[in-house]
């Protein structure tokens, strides 16, 4: 048997249906033009009015303006948890990092006073407002989800973070018992093209573009056309009122282990810290988030926590 070196050309059949399409694709921009003309020609004759529903519908650009304004809240955040360096007890793993974490309510609270009163960090000079969050748990699994419920709603500062490392570490034990039985022998099995390298692309790019050329094809009544705009619209319509109404079912109350605190300046803060006693003092996980900033920027954050 001889080795031969390898070629790489195009498919005869996707040339082909290239090929196919590019009288098409050069027949598009003159067509185009052409109805364009045809529509500057009708648009001084047209009768058309705004509807009903525009004049009440326009109060809604005020509304849609003091949204952006209520999400643009700004401050700064800082994140205290289990690997904060210094913060809990921290066990070894490979190479000596960082693996399981232990962070209580009560080293949390002390870990974020130092924290508030750190002179060489500027980030905090101009806050007027502070804003506590903490999420707790007593093992891995519960503390993941109480991380999940919280960061599905609003993942602030390394929260997202520590709830993929908790639900890692909580199905670590479980992981390193499974044992993936591989196969001795190589066996047959079936080859899907359109999955690998090349064919997927031409699937891809290709096959986007025939599916364009494919649509002239199929000229429609452009009466037919304005009906399909408005079941569109109204299906569009109808799935953005569900999908909002899903998102305001994740706001209600909910039983995991969250906390929140509200204050003025860090250092006030600092010292209220110091004097009271955290929330779930016995547990032994925990993440700590402050947001801080000027007077008014934590309003969203306020209203999502209720306070």
């Amino acid at each position: 048997m001889t080795w031969y070196s390898l070629d790489l050309t195009e498919p005869a059949t996707a040339g082909a249906a290239s090929d196919a399409a590019d009288p098409s694709l050069e027949a598009i921009p003159g067509a185009i033009e052409t109805s364009t003309a045809s529509l500057a020609a009708i648009s001084s004759r047209s009768k058309w009015k705004p509807g009903d529903l525009a004049s009440g519908a326009g109060g809604i650009v005020e509304q849609r303006a003091a949204l952006s304004d209520l999400l643009a809240s700004g401050g700064q955040v800082v994140t205290i948890h289990p690997w904060t360096q210094g913060a809990g007890d921290t066990g070894n793993g490979v190479r000596s990092e960082p693996a399981r974490g232990w962070l209580s309510p009560a080293q949390a609270v002390q870990a974020l006073v130092d924290k508030l009163k750190d002179k060489l960090d500027p980030a905090k000079d101009e806050s007027e407002e502070l804003l506590l969050i903490m999420v707790s748990g007593s093992d891995y699994g519960s503390w993941a989800r109480s991380l999940a419920a919280f960061n599905s709603v609003l993942p602030l500062g390394d929260l997202s973070l520590c709830q993929r490392r908790a639900e890692q570490l909580a199905t670590l034990e479980a992981d390193k018992r499974q044992r993936i039985a591989a196969s001795h022998n190589p066996r047959w099995r079936r080859l899907n093209g359109q999955q690998h390298g090349t064919g997927a692309a031409i699937r891809t790019q290709l096959g986007a573009l025939l599916a364009r050329v494919e649509t002239l094809s199929s000229d429609t009544d452009p009466l037919m056309d304005l009906q399909a705009f408005l079941d569109n619209r109204t299906a569009m319509l109808t799935e953005r009122q569900r999908a909002w109404d899903d998102l305001r079912g994740t706001l209600g109350p909910t039983t995991q282990q969250l906390y929140v605190a509200a204050g003025g300046s860090p250092e006030g803060l600092a010292a209220q810290l110091q004097q009271s006693s955290p929330p779930n003092p016995g547990a032994p996980l925990c993440a700590l988030v402050a947001v801080t900033g000027p007077a008014g920027c934590l309003s969203y954050f306020k209203e999502v926590v209720g306070q």
